[in-house]
């Protein structure tokens, strides 16, 4: 085979790799970490698409969410640009919206790279890994908001478990209607509907 041919058929399969999304780009690569190896932490990074709410994922309204999953904490991060107002301090009127960057962190027993495929609904779809590091501070800080956040869960779920006994706090169906927490127990009467 020629070398012109050789050529060819290395750039076309670069191309389809490129597109298949396994190969870096310079863009993307990954950033330079100070110091020793032994400051780093060996970080797994993937796509995944994302919604906020079951509505959105049947509308097509998902975004591409870059992961960070660390093998040897059992956590998986990612960051969403949420949406926010950032009023001028002078004149709260004026004002422009910004994007903020926000971390999710939580357990994970494995990469989250597998996903659902939104055109046939074949489940098995799965986004390339790429093997990283990170710095260590970074793994560390990110290991502390996974526990946080567990511990905000856990509290929202054991205070809403407390307080919706019926006593403070009541459930109500769509139509208004009073749900017992006891199906035993018969519910107070709603107030009057304005």
């Amino acid at each position: 085979m020629n070398r012109r041919v050789a050529r060819l058929l290395f750039l076309i399969g670069l191309s389809a790799a490129f597109v298949a999304g396994r190969v870096v780009t310079p863009a993307a690569a990954e950033p330079p970490v100070s110091g020793p190896v032994a400051d780093t932490v060996l970080a797994q990074r993937y796509r995944v698409p994302m919604a906020d709410t079951a509505m959105e994922w049947a509308h097509g309204a998902w975004v591409w969410v870059e992961e960070l999953y660390l093998p040897d904490r059992g956590l998986v991060a990612n960051v969403r640009w949420d949406y926010a107002w950032k009023a001028d301090p002078t004149d709260p009127a004026k004002g422009e919206f910004t994007t903020i960057p926000r971390m999710t962190a939580f357990a994970s027993p494995k990469p989250r790279n597998q996903y659902r495929d939104f055109v046939d609904a074949k489940i098995g779809r799965e986004s390339p890994i790429e093997e990283i590091r990170i710095p260590k501070a970074l793994a560390d800080e990110i290991t502390s908001l996974a526990d946080m956040a567990r511990r905000v869960d856990d509290a929202k779920s054991r205070l809403g478990a407390r307080a919706s006994d019926g006593t403070w706090i009541r459930r109500f169906n769509h139509d208004g209607a009073g749900i017992p927490a006891d199906p035993s127990a018969v519910p107070p009467p709603l107030p009057a509907m304005k």
